[in-house]
């Protein structure tokens, strides 16, 4: 007798149209979490190199990087030699900081930057904060 043939399977179908969608919108999404990663690699180069920046960890990062676990911080120290007579240079730095910390207030300073005991929960300067 004639057996019935099993029932073929059936592959998932879609569309030229559907993947190219697809990849664009994949193609968005990691061009998206590219800059957000190249943003907190500047954002921990500014303390690694130079280290004439203090910063104080206090107010929430944008959420864009937030989500990626990058801290917010409340106050930024540029510590100079002049405040009243920036170099380039240091309005260049301060600049960049500003850029790349919207969160948290920019200020020159002279040094010596005097930590009050216990005050240093949430302080980076020099080392990273990743």
């Amino acid at each position: 007798m004639n057996e019935p043939t099993p029932p073929r399977r059936r592959w998932f179908r879609f569309s030229l149209r559907t993947l190219f969608v697809l990849v664009t919108l994949m193609g968005t999404f990691l061009g998206w979490l590219g800059v957000q990663l190249k943003w907190m690699r500047d954002r921990e180069a500014t303390f690694n190199h130079g280290s004439s920046f203090v910063g104080f960890e206090g107010n929430l990062a944008p959420w864009s990087i937030r989500l990626l676990g990058a801290p917010g911080f409340r106050d930024i120290y540029l510590l100079v030699d002049d405040v009243e007579h920036l170099t380039d240079a240091e309005r260049a730095n301060r600049k960049r900081a500003a850029s790349l910390f919207p969160e948290a207030e920019v200020q020159c300073t002279t040094g010596p930057f005097v930590i009050m005991a216990g005050d240093t929960k949430g302080m980076h300067s020099g080392v990273g904060f990743f």
